[in-house]
């Protein structure tokens, strides 16, 4: 499955602007109230995923899994980070994702795959919560939120599936991946043990349920027998340091 920067729709929607603590700015279209709030947060609401951004060599290889509209894959390519995926499956985050993509110049940088991630290649529908771009929620398992509880889809977008194995194979392995999926993380990764074995893959940073009970429990055991040591933890909100929702860092261990 090879990955294309898509011509946005509506050119006419508003940009915002950020500056970047390193210097020069970036650009978003923020056609919705929640497309600007990602922009103006994009500093403060993760500052664990910029420090590990940070990190990032300039020939290094970035694979932003659950992209939205792409926020950390244009952090990335800002700090000269040249070889970007972007892995989108709604359609509209992926849509004014390629918009932001040409706002900031970055065509040649970030490559969008506006597909779904699994551990089978195949066909399947998304289930979208909120079409609205910006938002996230939307799933290829069962409409239920992160919280455990159902929800009614407000549309089913048939999306194309692929696994990360297929795409390492096809376009080589990534340097860091960044996988935020709303609940596929495990199935995501069971599609990816080839990839998690190369060592090539140096640093991983997943969004985990961290309860006893959730859905993640597996996750750190697959890690750790790939390779992998926890590096850092942080509160998927910065303003709730013990909400159940972490970002963890894992770094192939020397």
């Amino acid at each position: 499955m090879t990955p294309a920067t898509t011509q946005p729709r509506d050119s006419a929607a508003p940009a915002g602007k950020i500056s970047l603590p390193a210097g020069g700015h970036l650009l978003m279209a923020t056609p919705s109230e929640m497309t600007r709030r990602r922009l103006e947060t994009l500093l403060t609401k993760e500052p664990g995923t910029i420090a590990w951004t940070d990190a990032f060599s300039d020939d290094d290889a970035f694979w932003d899994v659950g992209a939205n509209v792409g926020v950390y894959s244009l952090y990335a390519a800002s700090r000269g980070v040249g070889a970007v995926l972007a892995i989108e499956p709604l359609l509209e985050n992926a849509t004014l994702l390629s918009s932001n993509i040409l706002l900031n110049g970055f065509e040649s940088r970030i490559a969008v795959l506006n597909a779904g991630l699994s551990n089978t290649s195949g066909r399947r529908h998304l289930l979208v919560r909120d079409p609205t771009a910006g938002a996230s929620g939307s799933t290829l398992g069962e409409p239920v939120t992160f919280r455990g509880k159902r929800f009614e889809p407000r549309k089913r977008q048939a999306v194309l599936t692929t696994t990360l194995d297929a795409l390492a194979h096809e376009h080589g392995a990534p340097a860091h991946l960044k996988i935020d999926v709303d609940g596929l993380e495990p199935e995501i990764l069971d599609g990816g043990r080839k990839l998690l074995g190369d060592p090539a893959l140096r640093s991983v940073l997943i969004e985990l349920d961290t309860r006893p009970e959730g859905r993640d429990r597996g996750i750190e055991p697959l890690l750790r027998d790939h390779g992998f040591e926890l590096a850092s933890d942080e509160s998927g909100r910065i303003e709730d340091p013990g909400f159940f929702l972490r970002n963890r860092v894992y770094r192939r261990a020397a």
